[in-house]
């Protein structure tokens, strides 16, 4: 199975995890990009009054074919408890029907329904949602995973997870 892993990120954090997955998943990446880059005091202000109105952010065109993977991880910030625009907007731009997708939403305070509307919004557009997981990107957590005490896998059931690598304690 082909798999891309697709994100968003404005402060880095999301980019650190998907550099983290990528040593456990075959898959290519994509950096989505905004027309509209957000800076950080206008995404907390503009883009959460997006993010928890569900209104997605218009895109610049990829240099990718999307077709030609049957399997999307796409990860990204968790924005005023909602999945940030730049998410919403890969979701509604591209034909994802009945391709498998997978959300990777990262936080800082509370996902509170990022979840739920993320699984929402990828059914609606016809994908196959296998999974959800969000991840707190707390320092000590991202320390685990620099200093390799930890990693992020792709699970049997679809699944994206944390688990020691094997021969550490």
């Amino acid at each position: 199975m082909k798999t891309l892993i697709v994100y968003y990120s404005l402060t880095g954090k999301t980019e650190k995890l998907v550099r983290f997955l990528m040593k456990t998943v075959d898959a290519e990446q994509l950096k989505l990009r905004q027309t509209h880059d957000y800076s950080l005091p206008g995404a907390y202000l503009f883009g959460a009054l997006r993010a928890r109105r569900g209104l997605g952010a218009q895109l610049r065109p990829v240099d990718l074919d999307i077709s030609e993977f049957d399997r999307i991880i796409l990860a990204g910030p968790v924005w005023a408890g909602a999945p940030a625009p730049a998410l919403t907007g890969f979701l509604r731009s591209y034909d994802l029907a009945g391709r498998e997708v997978h959300g990777l939403l990262v936080y800082s305070a509370n996902a509170r329904n990022a979840s739920a509307q993320f699984r929402s919004d990828a059914e609606q557009c016809g994908a196959v949602c296998v999974s959800v997981t969000t991840f707190k990107a707390s320092a000590h957590a991202l320390l685990q995973l620099e200093k390799q005490k930890s990693e992020l896998y792709l699970e049997q059931d679809g699944g994206i997870a944390l688990r020691r690598p094997a021969g550490t304690e």
